[in-house]
């Protein structure tokens, strides 16, 4: 500041009276003083992008704002109202400092509660469809292996056989009617609790039915020549059907396995002989036939006869004693 004075001739004293105005006559302009930080807090939570704005006022103007939203003495930001996005709930400190065009400073501190995110309801998994099956003819069972990830849970099941029959249950049998080798195509819809659903199809293959089993028919015939017997078997079985086995018994202890056997009895009398036949199919199944064989023995031969003469000698071969009976003739 330039001082001017005016000087008094005054007796004894010496008086300088000083002015504040300049040789011009204008007032100069008052001091600079330092702004002011200010800022409101807003309601922040986690992960989500805060809103700040800074209120500071300065004399002049404020040129310059630094933030430190998390107390770490580090600057966050430089702009007048920025934005930050906290990554952990929970209560940090809010600093703004603001400087003017002479670097005056100010800061405020305020604390701020970041609030937790709010509680999101999980994101409904679909359920995946599935099952497997066994088949036996045209009888077949199913069994779901459909899944939902917790906390969701399957609550109905679908189930189209592919003939226009259907089920509600988790796993089904089904019987199909067919007359001929026949190919399905089934399919299972699971749904949810939440209503989400998926679909599941297999094409299954079916035969129907073996017809039971009809068991054979036993039978033979037999002619004896004497002690010689020859058996034939008459025996039949339904189709698909086949006789496997036969299974003969002469009734004097001897057996064969064949169809057509013959057989030759020690006999020296007729003798009746109870002749059975077993026969069994390629099912397994049985079928029994009997008769009453007679078997006779062979008639008695003169043998070694020599003659001289007149005379004629034979020997006979006469295993018991018998009644012979000659008769002479010449």
């Amino acid at each position: 500041m330039r001082l001017t004075g005016k000087f008094a001739a005054v007796t004894g004293t010496l008086v300088l009276l000083a002015s504040a105005c300049g040789d011009d006559g204008v007032t100069p302009p008052p001091e600079n003083e330092a702004p002011v930080a200010n800022f409101a807090v807003p309601a922040c939570t986690i992960n989500v992008a805060c809103a700040f704005a800074s209120t500071s006022t300065d004399d002049q103007e404020v040129t310059e704002w630094s933030w430190d939203f998390n107390g770490d003495d580090i600057p966050d930001r430089t702009t007048a109202n920025p934005s930050f996005t906290y990554a952990s709930a929970g209560a940090f400190e809010i600093s703004l400092t603001v400087r003017d065009a002479e670097g005056l400073s100010h800061t405020k501190t305020s604390p701020i509660t970041i609030a937790p995110a709010d509680p999101v309801d999980p994101v409904n998994t679909p359920p995946t469809a599935g099952f497997t099956y066994i088949c036996t003819e045209a009888d077949c069972s199913f069994t779901s292996t459909s899944a939902d990830a917790a906390p969701g849970s399957i609550t109905t099941y679908a189930w189209d056989f592919g003939d226009g029959e259907s089920a509600d249950v988790s796993d089904p049998s089904h019987s199909y009617t067919i007359a001929a080798p026949t190919d399905f195509t089934v399919s299972l819809t699971v749904t949810d609790n939440e209503g989400a659903s998926a679909v599941a199809t297999q094409t299954v293959s079916v035969v129907p039915p073996t017809p039971p089993n009809t068991p054979p028919t036993a039978g033979f015939t037999h002619v004896c020549d004497e002690d010689n017997c020859s058996f034939t078997s008459t025996s039949t079985d339904v189709a698909p059907g086949t006789i496997a086995t036969h299974a003969w018994d002469f009734g004097d202890g001897d057996t064969s396995d064949l169809t057509n056997p013959t057989h030759r009895y020690a006999v020296i009398n007729p003798t009746d002989f109870t002749v059975t036949l077993t026969v069994t199919d390629n099912e397994g199944a049985t079928d029994v036939e009997t008769q009453t064989v007679t078997a006779s023995p062979p008639p008695l031969v003169a043998q070694g006869c020599t003659t001289s003469g007149s005379r004629v000698d034979c020997a006979l071969d006469i295993a018991v004693r018998s009644t012979v009976m000659l008769t002479l003739s010449g």
